[in-house]
């Protein structure tokens, strides 16, 4: 007889894990405009100038049949931190920011002149360079 292995799943949300400090970590779902695509990259910082950690999220994935659809509906997003660990969605035409593409990694570079950029990986495609002082 053979056995299967079963797996199951409870949450399907995009979540943080915020690091309450004492070895624990409380799951909360990010916001909804963070659900419309899978996330495959993050990155925090302080993208607004605030002194506050925000996040930058970015993903999608077309590696699906066509009846089933890619899930494609995200163009990045800059979620404002508050500081007490709420992340609040920063609207488009506010950050400034526009990611296309199936992301899959960001990293912060810091260039001579002090300012900083966001490199941009994305399957099949260039890499992308946003520069954060754009982000407000």
């Amino acid at each position: 007889m053979r056995k299967a292995s079963v797996s199951c799943s409870e949450q399907f949300a995009s979540l943080l894990a915020l690091n309450r400090g004492d070895g624990t970590f409380e799951l909360r779902p990010l916001a909804v405009e963070a659900q419309f695509a899978p996330i495959y990259a993050s990155l925090a910082g302080d993208f607004d100038g605030d002194g506050k950690t925000d996040l930058v999220v970015a993903g999608n994935f077309s590696g699906v049949t066509p009846v089933q659809g890619r899930y494609d509906a995200s163009y990045g997003l800059l979620l404002h931190g508050d500081g007490h660990g709420q992340f609040a969605a920063v609207d488009m035409e506010r950050s400034g920011l526009v990611i296309e593409g199936q992301v899959r990694h960001m990293a912060l570079l810091k260039r001579a002149n002090g300012d900083r950029l966001i490199v941009i990986a994305r399957n099949n495609d260039r890499l992308q360079l946003e520069q954060v002082t754009a982000l407000h």
